[in-house]
């Protein structure tokens, strides 16, 4: 089974949708629309009637409402609700707390039955990790705790892990989204590249998108033909 991601034009290049109970590293440079797609991804669940949890580490939450409430998005009607929570959590206490058994990532996921998970700044996890080794478990850990609560989560992180000799993350994680910018004259190219989704024939190559008012709008190669 996929968990569609409601982000126009993704889902065709994924072939329905993210595998259901996966792990998706997303990674790109500041501006392409990172934070962006983590929000759609959560919309669609709570549209859906599937609850999710957004959590960031650089912002408060009352900055992610807002960035929400532009696209037309009411998260805090849908947090009142119990389909949403938008958390702030300090990334030296969340490192740590991977560490512990029954820590809070998997009671707050408990109590609230969440189906959709958003981490944004996972590559601050780093700055804690005496080494790769440490840094490998912490991560493994978080995906065995998704995967045995249900949850299918898009973990953020800025610039690119495979690019900071990290390659064994990518090998860890269950799909890997690689979103790019480049300048062309005075105009900014976006494009997004699947660069692995286990239990999926994914398109290959790099594919356009905008960000409109709506969010993330993917043109798929294929139907450009």
């Amino acid at each position: 089974m996929v968990v569609e991601t409601g982000i126009q034009g993704l889902d065709q290049l994924l072939g329905g949708g993210i595998p259901q109970h996966a792990s998706v590293l997303v990674e790109g440079p500041p501006g392409s629309g990172k934070t962006i797609m983590g929000m759609q991804y959560i919309w669609r669940g709570v549209a859906r009637g599937e609850p999710g949890i957004y959590i960031v580490i650089q912002e408060l939450p009352e900055q992610l409402h807002q960035q929400m409430q532009s696209f037309g998005w009411n998260s805090r009607s849908a947090e009142q609700q119990g389909k949403l929570q938008l958390l702030s959590i300090d990334p030296y206490a969340l490192y740590h707390d991977m560490l512990a058994t029954e820590g809070l990532l998997e009671r707050i996921i408990g109590s609230m039955h969440c189906q959709r998970l958003v981490i944004d700044g996972i590559g601050l996890f780093s700055c804690f990790a005496p080494d790769k080794r440490e840094q490998r478990a912490v991560l493994y850990t978080l995906r065995n705790l998704l995967r045995r609560k249900g949850v299918t989560a898009l973990l953020i992180n800025e610039g690119s892990m495979a690019q900071e000799g990290y390659n064994m993350e990518h090998y860890m994680m269950d799909g890997v989204l690689q979103l790019r910018n480049r300048k062309k004259g005075r105009q900014l190219e976006r494009t997004v590249e699947v660069l692995k989704m286990r239990g999926v024939p994914a398109a290959e190559g790099e594919h356009p998108y905008r960000i409109t008012g709506q969010g993330i709008v993917i043109e798929p190669l294929d139907s450009k033909e």
